[in-house]
């Protein structure tokens, strides 16, 4: 919540101003990103295989080996696609 003084003429603070938002949604919003983003992780942490996840750039997001060892991944480029 945000609260302003309103000043008269004479500098002399003569009431105030209070801005607040609801933010009931947006708590609610964050909590089920939390909860699908910890499940999702327990899923890719627990699979036997390999994930690799890059983005446009050929950035590497994301990289699991899996509880299969599977070595090196080899050079990927978003043209073998």
């Amino acid at each position: 919540m945000d609260i302003t003084p309103i000043f008269n003429g004479a500098g002399q603070c003569t009431h105030f101003v209070a801005i607040g938002r609801d933010i009931t949604e947006e708590k609610k919003n964050e909590a089920q990103l939390h909860y699908k983003t910890t499940v999702l992780e327990a899923q890719l942490e627990s699979s036997i295989d390999g994930i690799l996840v890059v983005d446009n750039q050929q950035n590497l997001v994301l990289q699991i080996t899996g509880s299969v060892s599977c070595g090196k991944f080899r050079r990927w480029s978003m043209r073998e696609r």
